[in-house]
C-alpha cells in the first residue's frame, strides 16, 4: 500500500496562511528562540508633522497581521505608511497598531482573547496614547484591514456612552472609517485557517474564539454589525456629525484559497465602494505612489482631510466636535454657521460665517467641503 505524500500548503506568495505562519505570530526574526525582540504590538508614531497635526491617522491590521509587515510591500524594508503616505498627507500623524491577532500557533500558548477584549484594549491603549501627546480632542481617522475593521467598529461601541470621558472622546473624534477587506459579514477565511490548521495536525493551538467570529453566522459578529449601524444612524439626534464611511474590496483571488472576502461582504449598503486589484493580502502593500490602489486609499483619505483642514483653520478655537442647531444657522465647535442647508448629498452653495467672518463654501451630507 502506497503511503500518502506529506502535506505541503500553498506557496507562501498566495495564501494568507502558510506552514511557517503556523509556527509563529512574530516576523520570521523571532524563529530563533534567543531572539528576545519584544512583539510589535501597541500604539507607534511613523509620522509627526512638523507643526500641529489636523488629524491622527490609525492604521489597524487583521487577522495574522502585523503593524509594520502588514503594510509592506515584497521586497521593501519599510512600510508605505512610512515611505509614500506622509508626502501624500504632509499634516496628518500617522500611527500603526499592533496586536495578537494569530488564531494558530504551535510554539507557544494561542492568546485566548476574543474581538471584544481587543477592541477594549485598543480603545484604552488609543486614548492614553493621545492623551500623552496631549491631543485628545484632535480628530480621528482609522484605516483597517480585514479582522481590525471589526475590532474598530467594537472599539467605538466600548466609546459609545461610556462613562469615562477620556474612552467616549475616541468616538466623540472619529470622522472616518475606511474599511480595507473587512469581513463585515463574514467570510471564508474562519473556515481556511481552521482546515489548514486540522491537515497540519495543530488544530489543539487554535484560538476558536478569534477564527468563530469571522463565520458568515457567527452570532458575535450579528451583534457588532446591528450595534455599529444603531449607533451611527444615533449621530445625528446625539448631535454630532456622521462619519465618513468608504470600503475597499479584493479584486483578485488568493491563490490556493480564492476570494477571501467577497465584495458583498467587504461592503456597506449606502457607502463609497472602491474595488482594488489585488488579493486580500497585496490590497495594503504598495512600492510605489503610483499604484491604483494607493491612489484610491490616498484619495478617500485627502477627501476627508480636506474637510477637517478647513475646519481646523477657522478663526475661533474648536472647543467640541459636537453640532447643535441655533436660530439661524448650526453650530460647529462653538461658531455658528449660516447656511442653506438641503438633505441628501446634493451640494449647494451656502454663506458660511466662522467666528464673525463670512466665508462662501459649500454645505452638504459630509460637511463643509
Amino acid at each position: 500500500m502506497q503511503s500518502r505524500p506529506a502535506f505541503s500548503p500553498p506557496s507562501p506568495s498566495g495564501t494568507l496562511f502558510t506552514k511557517d505562519d503556523l509556527f509563529t505570530s512574530m516576523p520570521p526574526n523571532h524563529l530563533n528562540e534567543g531572539n528576545v525582540t519584544p512583539p510589535k504590538y501597541g500604539m507607534k508614531t511613523l509620522y509627526e508633522p512638523p507643526e500641529k497635526a489636523v488629524v491622527d491617522l490609525v492604521f489597524v491590521h487583521g487577522l495574522k497581521g502585523d503593524r509594520d509587515g502588514t503594510w509592506t510591500a515584497p521586497g521593501s524594508e519599510t512600510s508605505w505608511l512610512e515611505t509614500l503616505l506622509p508626502s501624500q498627507l504632509t499634516d496628518c500623524r500617522i500611527i500603526t497598531y499592533g496586536y495578537d491577532s494569530n488564531p494558530v500557533n504551535v510554539r507557544g500558548v494561542v492568546s485566548s482573547n476574543t474581538i471584544g477584549n481587543h477592541a477594549k484594549t485598543f480603545l484604552s491603549l488609543l486614548s492614553s496614547y493621545r492623551a500623552q501627546s496631549q491631543s485628545i480632542d484632535r480628530p480621528i481617522i482609522l484605516v483597517a484591514h480585514s479582522m481590525g475593521g471589526l475590532m474598530c467598529e467594537d472599539a467605538l461601541l466600548s466609546s459609545q456612552n461610556n462613562p469615562e470621558h477620556h474612552l467616549r472622546a475616541v468616538l466623540e473624534c472619529t470622522q472616518g472609517i475606511l474599511f480595507l477587506g473587512t469581513p463585515l459579514s463574514g467570510s471564508g477565511l474562519a473556515t481556511s485557517a481552521e482546515r489548514l490548521a486540522k491537515l497540519i495536525g495543530l488544530i489543539k493551538n487554535t484560538n476558536p474564539k478569534i477564527l468563530g467570529v469571522l463565520r458568515k453566522d457567527s452570532e458575535v459578529l450579528s451583534r457588532i454589525q446591528d450595534a455599529f449601524h444603531a449607533m451611527l444612524r444615533s449621530r445625528n439626534s446625539d448631535g454630532y456629525a456622521p462619519i465618513n464611511i468608504s470600503c475597499c474590496y479584493e479584486q483578485l483571488p488568493m491563490s490556493g484559497i480564492g476570494e477571501v472576502v467577497p465584495k458583498a461582504s467587504a461592503t456597506l449598503h449606502g457607502y463609497t465602494a472602491i474595488g482594488i486589484w489585488a488579493n486580500h493580502r497585496e490590497m495594503v502593500r504598495f512600492s510605489n505612489s503610483d499604484d491604483p490602489g494607493f491612489l484610491s486609499i490616498t484619495g478617500e483619505l485627502r477627501r476627508w482631510v480636506d474637510a477637517l483642514r478647513l475646519l481646523d483653520e477657522r478663526p475661533k478655537e474648536r472647543t467640541s466636535w459636537k453640532t447643535s442647531t441655533e436660530p439661524g444657522g448650526i453650530t460647529i465647535g462653538g461658531n455658528v454657521v449660516q447656511s442653506h442647508v438641503v438633505n441628501g448629498s446634493q451640494m449647494v452653495n451656502g454663506d458660511i460665517y466662522f467666528g464673525g467672518e463670512h466665508w462662501e463654501s459649500h454645505t452638504g451630507r459630509d460637511g463643509v467641503s
